[in-house]
C-alpha cells in the first residue's frame, strides 16, 4: 500500500467529499461551486489569522491559560475580521446555507472558524453587525453534527 499524505484543510475536505459515501458537500452547479471555492479562499487567506489566531487565541485561549491578552493585537484582529465578515456578508446567498439550499464545504470551513471567533464577546458582537451571516450562523450551529464535532476548546 502506498502512503498518501495530504495537508491543508480545503484539500483534505474536498478529497474526503470525493472519496467517501454520503451527501455531496460540493455543489454541482458551476457558479455555486465557484462561490464555494471563493468563500473558502477568502476565509483561508484573510479570515483564519485575525479571527482565530488574533481574536480567539489571544482573548479566549490565553485567558484559559491564565495569560494576559494582547489588546493591541486583538484590536488588529478585530479590524481585519470586520473586513472579512463584510466581504462574506456580500457573498452569502439568500438561502439557508452560504452558497445555496444545501450544506457545502464553505459552510463547514467558515463554521469551524466562527465557532472559535464568537467565543470572544467582541467577535460575537462583530458578527451580529452582518445580518445574513449572523442568521446563517444561528442556523448552522443548530445542526446536530456541528455540536457533535465541537472540540471543546478552550
Amino acid at each position: 500500500m502506498t502512503l498518501f499524505a495530504l495537508y491543508e484543510t480545503a484539500a483534505i475536505t474536498r478529497y474526503i467529499d470525493r472519496v467517501f459515501p454520503g451527501p455531496a458537500l460540493q455543489p454541482v452547479e458551476p457558479k455555486a461551486l465557484a462561490r464555494m471555492d471563493q468563500i473558502i479562499g477568502v476565509v483561508d487567506a484573510y479570515g483564519y489569522w485575525p479571527m482565530v489566531r488574533q481574536v480567539f487565541s489571544l482573548r479566549v485561549f490565553r485567558r484559559q491559560l491564565g495569560q494576559p491578552a494582547d489588546e493591541a493585537e486583538i484590536a488588529k484582529g478585530l479590524a481585519a475580521a470586520a473586513k472579512v465578515l463584510a466581504a462574506l456578508e456580500n457573498l452569502t446567498a439568500d438561502t439557508a446555507f452560504l452558497v445555496g439550499p444545501a450544506l457545502s464545504l464553505a459552510d463547514l470551513h467558515l463554521g469551524a472558524m466562527l465557532a472559535y471567533f464568537v467565543q470572544a464577546r467582541e467577535g460575537e458582537a462583530l458578527l451580529q453587525e452582518h445580518a445574513r451571516l449572523a442568521a446563517w450562523w444561528r442556523h448552522l450551529r443548530q445542526r446536530p453534527s456541528f455540536g457533535a464535532t465541537d472540540p471543546g476548546l478552550p
